[in-house]
């Protein structure tokens, strides 16, 4: 997968950034299991839940995404394991 330049910021949860097409209110980023893509919604106006996060319909494997209070325009996908 291709990085497309974007305004936003995209890490992991070790603060490492992650390859990712950011296009309008959704992310596509690889899964670190299996390496199928995945698309997940990130509205940066949003605010996630702690309920909210997506999954790899390869391998079920489940991420969270949360945007940094701290850096507005980062937003850290964070690996989860089995959905």
């Amino acid at each position: 997968m291709t990085e497309k330049k974007s305004e936003y910021v995209v890490k992991n949860s070790y603060g490492e950034p992650i390859a990712v097409d950011h296009s309008g209110n959704n992310v596509a980023f690889t899964c670190q299991n299996c390496g199928h893509p995945i698309l997940a919604p990130a509205d940066p106006a949003r605010q996630f839940k702690k309920s909210d996060g997506t999954y790899c319909i390869n391998c079920e494997h489940s991420y969270s995404l949360k945007w940094k209070e701290d850096e507005p325009k980062t937003l850290i996908i964070t690996y989860e394991g089995m959905a």
